[in-house]
């Protein structure tokens, strides 16, 4: 064994210590590292990436890179955000006394456009036809009712069809071979006028509730489609517009 002399050994420390100050010993701790760029390669600033199980989560940086170095040995699932792109998820095993590495590249997402609605004119609808019925319907405007509508009510009488909706009471009333029956009114201060497919009845009445198909219904007169006035002629009074199965 060689033995220095004490100088010298002082000496050979102290040279060591200084070298390990310059070079200190760079020991990688475990966790994960990596880079977040878009589908040309470009690297995004101020994505999220945030890992499960725990709460951990950084930003990526300006040159897209981001690092967790706290991370203990285990599976993560790891997700990335950021606003414009598609989240990223995937899993990742971190193992002890190593760093994993994980390049993410983000798709943008798809715009979100807002509904578009489009509403009907009802005057340029028929006035005349269950196709006019059909068209109006699409309008919004007014209470109009198609045929699967009118059977899940199960109607028995002509106020079964409209009982619920605003403005409609009950009266006693003929129909049919003069069968009493409950039949839609109005409050008094209001006239009701009455429609049979598009035409005023001229005839006696033969129709039951059963033998309608759609049912149109107007409470106040800047709804009733222009063709309609014409017919009614009346500015205060409600409107109510049957369809029988005999409509065209």
């Amino acid at each position: 064994m060689l033995l220095l002399p004490r100088p010298a050994a002082l000496a050979l420390v102290l040279v060591l210590s200084a070298l390990a100050l310059l070079f200190p010993t760079t020991a990688r701790a475990q966790g994960l590292e990596g880079e977040v760029v878009d589908a040309d390669g470009r690297r995004l600033l101020n994505a999220l990436v945030s890992v499960q199980p725990g709460d951990a989560s950084i930003r990526t940086d300006g040159t897209g890179r981001f690092a967790l170095p706290t991370l203990r040995p285990g599976s993560y699932r790891v997700r990335v955000r950021r606003i414009g792109f598609r989240e990223h998820t995937e899993q990742v095993v971190v193992q002890a006394g190593q760093r994993a590495r994980l390049y993410v590249t983000l798709e943008p997402a798809a715009p979100l456009l807002d509904t578009v609605r489009v509403r009907v004119d009802p005057n340029t609808c028929d006035n005349a036809t269950l196709a006019g019925f059909e068209c109006r319907k699409q309008s919004g405007v007014g209470y109009l009712r198609d045929a699967d509508e009118l059977s899940a009510r199960r109607p028995e009488q002509l106020f079964d069809l409209l009982s619920d909706l605003p403005g409609i009471r009950p009266v006693t009333s003929r129909g049919p071979n003069g069968v009493q029956e409950m039949a839609p009114s109005v409050r008094p201060s209001r006239c009701l006028k009455m429609l049979v497919n598009g035409r005023p009845e001229i005839a006696a009445r033969w129709w039951t509730a059963r033998d309608v198909v759609a049912v149109e219904y107007y409470n106040e007169w800047r709804h009733v489609p222009i063709a309609y006035r014409q017919i009614v002629d009346n500015v205060s009074c409600d409107l109510i517009v049957y369809w029988l199965t005999t409509a065209r």
